[in-house]
């Protein structure tokens, strides 16, 4: 998996967080879709899943 989006939804009993992994970020749409309502989303972090060294932006321009 590549990235990882923590959706914090509001429910009854406070808030909640629910991790989503997923290869490409352009799935992400569609696990909001998915998931509660989107009117029920306080939050949406996305973060890439590392495995390695992390890259500044000039060693990546590089790549």
């Amino acid at each position: 998996m590549n990235w990882r989006a923590t959706i914090e939804y509001l429910t009854k009993n406070g808030p909640i967080d629910v991790d989503y992994f997923f290869n490409d970020i352009n799935e992400l749409p569609d696990i909001v879709e998915r998931g509660p309502h989107y009117h029920s989303i306080i939050k949406c972090t996305v973060v890439p899943v590392m495995t390695g060294a992390r890259l500044t932006i000039e060693a990546a321009a590089e790549l």
